[in-house]
This record gives structure tokens, sequence and C-alpha cells, in this order.
């Protein structure tokens, strides 16, 4: 599908589209994933799921040390 097919079918601008495809974007909103989704016959899902421990850290600003030559 266009970019100029797929701003039809969500009723709205090809920049809007552009913007969604750009992958250095962070401009996208639930509504405007859900609309393309939608436009391209499929369904937005979103799920929270449990982080790994070093991940966990690192998203609360924890400092992880490996431990190394043990």
């Amino acid at each position: 599908i266009s970019e100029a097919a797929l701003a039809r079918v969500m009723k709205t601008s090809r920049t809007v589209v552009r913007s969604l495809l750009d992958p250095e974007s962070e401009s996208a909103t639930l509504l405007t994933l859900t609309r393309a989704a939608r436009a391209v016959g499929r369904e937005l899902r979103v799920s929270l799921e449990p982080m790994s421990a070093p991940r966990k850290a690192r998203a609360i600003g924890v400092k992880v040390r490996a431990a190394v030559g043990r």
C-alpha cells in the first residue's frame, strides 16, 4: 500500500504517514498506530511484559556489575 493510499484510508495526511513509517520519529500515538493497523486489515495489540533482572535494574537506574574472573 502506498503512503498516499494509507493516508486516505486512515483519513490523515501523507506527512503523518511518513512520520509513522520513519524509524527515527517518536511521534506515533496509539490512535495513529491503531488507524494504520486497521487500514491494512490488522489489529494493534500492546502488552506489558515482565523485564529480566538486569534490564529492570537499568530501567530504574541501578548499575549492574558483571562478575568477571571469578
